[in-house]
Parts: C-alpha cells; structure tokens; sequence
C-alpha cells in the first residue's frame, strides 16, 4: 500500500488500521492495563530493563521513521506521538470496559452520554491526536 503524503490522510488511515490491529489482539489491552500496576511492579529489574530498553529502542526507531516521513513531526515528535497513541489507547479501554450490568443500564435517559464504544472512540480520538500532533509541529 502507498504511504499517504498528507497528515489528514495519514491521521485517518493510521487510526482506522490500528484499531483494526487493536480490536484483533483481545488478550492485549486486559494485560496492558496490568502492566505497571501489577506486573512491572513484581518482575526482576533485570527483566524489566531488557524489556524497557527494547520498547525505547523500538519507540525511537518508529518515531524517526515517522519524523522522516513527515516534515511537519519535529525531531522527538514521533516518539511523543506513538507513546501517546499507546496512552490513548488504553485510557479509553479502561473507561470503556463496561461491565455488562452497566452496559445494560446505558440506554436509561441518565447514563446516555456514558454510551460510547471502544472501537467507535478509538478511531476518532487516534484520529484526532494524531492530526493535532501534525498541526502543532
């Protein structure tokens, strides 16, 4: 597939193939939200620095090749952005992961703005952060 030259359209394909990639890793997100409040909190440091090192070595490899793609990320920008869509992306899923019995109540007048859907709201906020992080280089 081609690269999109435009950040809009770069926002746009980036966010709906990532949550296509998200939604397909069922087991991710319920781990992730354990990372730093249960797992990294009880692994050797040894362990956890071999891991950390290899996210940071990929983070800043991914972010330059976005920073290459795309004059509008500044140096460290890319970094920043993909450390955020990751951020996102699991801050939504913890407000969002309703428990059935609440996802029931939903449609009572009360709790209807709270209706919202994972999938629906990761796209437009990765969407949305992205495009603003183009605009703010």
């Amino acid at each position: 597939a081609e690269l999109p030259t435009s950040p809009g359209d770069a926002s746009r394909q980036f966010a709906r193939a990532y949550a296509e990639a998200i939604l397909g890793l069922v087991d991710l997100l319920p781990l992730a939200s354990l990372a730093n409040g249960v797992l990294e909190q009880n692994l050797p440091v040894d362990v956890m620095r071999r891991f950390k090192t290899m996210l940071a070595t990929g983070l800043v490899t991914a972010g330059r090749q976005l920073e290459m793609h795309f004059a509008e990320l500044e140096p460290g920008k890319g970094l920043t952005l993909l450390l955020q869509t990751y951020a996102l992306t699991l801050g939504l899923w913890q407000a969002l992961d309703y428990p059935s019995a609440l996802r029931e109540m939903l449609n009572e007048a009360a709790l209807k703005p709270l209706d919202r859907h994972f999938a629906v709201e990761l796209e437009v906020g990765i969407a949305t952060l992205w495009l603003g992080a183009f605009a703010r280089s």
